[in-house]
Order: C-alpha cells, then structure tokens, then sequence
C-alpha cells in the first residue's frame, strides 16, 4: 500500500517529522512534486505560518490535489509544525482539503523549536532545541502509532474559529520582505541561502545576493547562512539546525 508524504519544510522541523513517518515516500510541495497515482494514504506535513497554512501549501492543494484523481485515497492525515500556537491552522487545511473533494482523516500539531523572527527575535539555542524535540519527541511518536493504526482525529471548528477563523484562510501570498538584507562584509557567496529557499527567491547577480519579491517569511536564508550574513532587525542568533540527514531540507 503506497504511503505518499506531501512535505513543504523550509528550516528543517517538518522534513524532521515526514521522515519518521514508517515506509513513506516525500514528495517536495515546493517544488510542486506529484502525488504518485498509487498513492492510498497521503499524508500532508508543513509548518504553520501566522496561525494558518503556508501560501504554498494551500496552492498545491488547490492544484496538485485538486486536479488530480483522488478516489484512490483511503486515508489522509496531517501534522502540522508550530512554534507554540497553531490556532485554527488544522481547521483552515481540513476547509482546504474539503474545497479539493479530499476529506481529512487526522490532523495533529507538534511543537518544534520557533524560527519566525519577528516574534521570537531570538533562535533558541542548542540546548533550548535539543530540550523541547526531546518532549514534542513523545507526542510525535504518539501520532506516529496512531496513523499506523489509521485513527481519526478531525479538526474542530470553536467558537474563535468561527468568530476570527476567516483571518489569513488563504493564507499570506509571498512578497518581499524588506527588513531582511545582507551583509556583504560577511557573505562569502557560497549561495547556501539560495539552495535552502523553498521559494526559489534569491538568486546570485551582479556578485550579489539579492532576495526577490517572493518571500514567504521563512527565514530559512538566515538560518542557514553559515556566516550569519543575512541580517533581520533585533534577531538575535540563528536556528540550531538538526543533524544532516535528519532536518534540513538536504
């Protein structure tokens, strides 16, 4: 029985959960891979950005998903990643999911350490990392034996979610984020930051690196550059990366 994961991971925290799925082949979102056609359970694994889906993530569903042939499909789940509060991200992918005639078996969040800069300003540290993968650890392995077992967890629809619920439902589209720049004291050109954007929005030109208008506050660039040459105002360290071959998007 094929076991498909769509996966959109841009530090490193969500690919870390879709490879601890069992016998599962990743599909990347960003790059906008294709579910194999044999696919009976699928599985959808992303952060959540601003309380709700990653732009990219709802358009591949709109796309991919929507125009494929999905009566194969016997089970579907979804983890999501978050910094603390994922609010009623599970409720706006179920609506997703509905809106592409695909119906949300499961759905669980997992905290992994934050890397949105704007609220956190501060990357946690390696020991702030290692100690709360360690707890979230328990909780995924918990999900993890659940999908094997094909249990139902659908997302709920509360009061707030009615109330505020339609704020940000399709998401933030990418822009350009004009508070992130580069320190070209500091960048050595080894074009990291190009190879970890998920958008595919910095590029190499003119001897510079110059981020386009496609940003979706990831902030895997800053994260990755292994100078810190990419700068963000009041951010303070960088995300502690998980170990090659186990985060990433490598």
């Amino acid at each position: 029985m094929r076991k498909t994961i769509a996966c959109y991971s841009a530090t490193g925290n969500s690919l870390f959960i879709a490879k601890m799925v069992k016998d599962a082949t990743i599909v990347d979102i960003a790059k906008s891979e294709a579910i194999p056609d044999d696919t009976e359970i699928l599985g959808i694994v992303c952060p959540v950005y601003c309380f709700t889906l990653p732009y990219p993530v709802r358009k591949y569903i709109e796309t991919e998903l929507a125009g494929r042939d999905n009566s194969g499909l016997k089970y579907i789940f979804a983890i999501l990643t978050d910094g603390g509060i994922p609010l009623w991200a599970p409720s706006h992918l179920s609506k997703a999911l509905a809106d592409a005639g695909c119906v949300l078996s499961y759905v669980e969040t997992v905290r992994m350490p934050d890397c949105y800069l704007p609220l956190a300003h501060k990357a946690p540290t390696i020991q702030e990392r290692d100690a709360l993968v360690e707890k979230s650890m328990v909780k995924a392995r918990r999900i993890l034996q659940e999908i094997e077992n094909e249990e139902f967890r659908i997302a709920g629809y509360p009061l707030l979610y009615r109330i505020f619920g339609r704020i940000g439902e399709k998401g933030f589209p990418p822009a350009r984020n004009k508070k992130l720049s580069v320190d070209e004291s500091r960048c050595t050109l080894c074009k990291v930051c190009i190879e970890a954007c998920p958008m595919g929005n910095i590029e190499l030109k003119d001897g510079k690196i110059v981020h386009g208008d496609r940003c979706t506050s990831c902030f895997a660039c800053y994260h990755f550059c292994p100078m810190n040459a990419v700068r963000y105002p009041k951010a303070k360290g960088q995300y502690a990366k998980l170990e090659a071959g186990q985060g990433g998007r490598k």
